[in-house]
């Protein structure tokens, strides 16, 4: 919670929009505990309720693909059991092709979001990193945040016709 008071005191906000990384903010007690806390100041946070859709056969051979079902289907469970009483979280996309997104993955995920909704965030991971920076990570995450793949999403987060 020392993130967030740093964060409105460096950035002067009075308003919230709450999303933790790798959802931890969805635990049942650390999302209580926020909705507490924050009930005045928070917008929003962000639920990973997103809908399935299929982003193409190349998806499906990829292993962490499965790794991303499994925590699809465990935060729709948090969500859907343990978290009642809520605050406005957008319609959300990004998780299931996390790390691997492809352009085509992408251009179907935004079409699909779009012909449902008039607004939503699609969550990218547009980062990676290099030998440089490898003493910063822990080893499976240097070798997640260094992959070829990761470079690929950054790649496609530069496209001029993403959204075309």
């Amino acid at each position: 919670m020392n993130q967030i008071q740093e964060y409105k005191k460096i950035f002067n906000e009075e308003e919230l929009m709450i999303d933790g990384h790798q959802h931890v903010h969805v635990i049942p007690w650390i999302y209580k505990h926020l909705i507490e806390k924050y009930k005045n100041e928070a917008t929003e946070i962000r639920l990973p309720d997103e809908a399935f859709f299929f982003g193409g056969v190349k998806g499906v051979f990829n292993p962490k693909f499965y790794r991303n079902i499994v925590a699809f289907l465990l935060l729709k469970l948090l969500i859907r059991v343990f978290i009642k009483k809520t605050i406005y979280s957008p319609p959300f996309s990004g998780m299931l092709y996390s790390g691997f997104y492809t352009k085509e993955i992408f251009k179907k995920n935004f079409k699909y979001l779009s012909q449902k909704y008039e607004t939503f965030e699609i969550a990218f991971h547009p980062g990676y990193t290099s030998e440089v920076e490898k003493e910063l990570f822990k080893k499976e995450f240097y070798k997640y945040y260094s992959s070829k793949k990761r470079k690929v999403e950054y790649k496609v987060a530069l496209e001029k016709d993403i959204f075309i």
